[in-house]
């Protein structure tokens, strides 16, 4: 059965707490694997021997050239170093089995998404 890591983050655009895997903005020079490792350690405490890369795609074309990238942890496991979180963030990390799980975490009547995205 596949497992997600997934941390809860308080979302003030929205007004409420979302399920997200872990993610971030590369920094200045940085490639989208580098981001993706840093990432994982920084939200999730936790390190992998490699990420293999799933898929890849523009998220809004119709107004930004914003690209994601999404990995699967090979071999995960807690870091050896823990990296701090950035100052505004604060994040409850926990493991889900199967993808039917993802609603049930949620509780009833919560929303999963917004479609609002600052791409400035």
């Amino acid at each position: 059965m596949a497992k997600f890591l997934v941390g809860g983050h308080e979302r003030p655009a929205i007004g409420k707490e979302t399920l997200e895997i872990p993610a971030g903005k590369l920094e200045y020079g940085e490639n989208p694997m580098e981001c993706g490792l840093r990432e994982l350690n920084e939200e999730t405490g936790m390190a992998c021997d490699k990420l293999e890369l799933l898929l890849s795609f523009v998220s809004t074309p119709g107004f930004c050239d914003e690209r994601i990238w999404i990995y699967k942890a090979i071999n995960p496991r807690k870091a050896d170093i823990k990296l701090s979180l950035d100052e505004d963030e604060e994040i409850d990390t926990f493991v889900a089995t199967g993808v039917y799980r993802y609603n049930s975490l949620l509780g009833p009547g919560q929303q999963t998404g917004h479609g609002k995205r600052n791409c400035s």
